[in-house]
């Protein structure tokens, strides 16, 4: 466990490093957060469609199997529910590119974009949209899944 520790730790900046290295490590951890938060958002808006998709084949499948389906409720709930996801992630894109504006537009003229109000608002809203929009998708495969259970029966 010790060298698990120590392995994490050697990622993080040495107290001998120069304010110049001390930055550019600065500057790679929030360029790895910036990718990171793209691939979230990436893979957001494969899975959602993915999730239509799939479930969609699969009741086409079934239908030409002439199987008997009771119930349709929670194939449309996880279908709205990833709909709903995807608009989420879309707004969020939406509200990000504002929020950077503003910000862009905050050092221009030399005032620190933190302490702007809007772009607290806009960071919040961005935040809470991407992750509700991933307990969409989580939703959603629950949703599918409670339907493929009811065929079961």
């Amino acid at each position: 466990m010790a060298d698990i520790e120590s392995e994490s730790f050697e990622e993080q900046p040495d107290s001998d490093l120069t304010l110049d290295q001390r930055e550019a490590h600065r500057e790679r951890l929030l360029n790895t957060v910036e990718r990171m938060e793209l691939e979230y958002d990436k893979a957001l808006l494969v899975l959602h469609p993915l999730g239509i998709s799939v479930t969609s084949g699969l009741l086409v499948g079934l239908l030409n199997a002439h199987a008997v389906i009771k119930d349709y409720l929670f194939l449309y709930l996880a279908w709205i529910t990833w709909i709903l996801g995807i608009a989420m992630t879309l707004r969020s894109f939406q509200l990000s590119a504002k929020m950077h504006r503003i910000a862009a537009d905050e050092w221009s003229e030399n005032r620190e974009p933190n302490e702007h109000a809007q772009i607290k608002s806009l960071s919040y809203w961005v935040g809470r949209l991407n992750l509700w929009s991933g307990g969409a998708l989580v939703l959603g495969i629950t949703f599918a899944a409670i339907f493929l259970f009811q065929l079961q029966k």
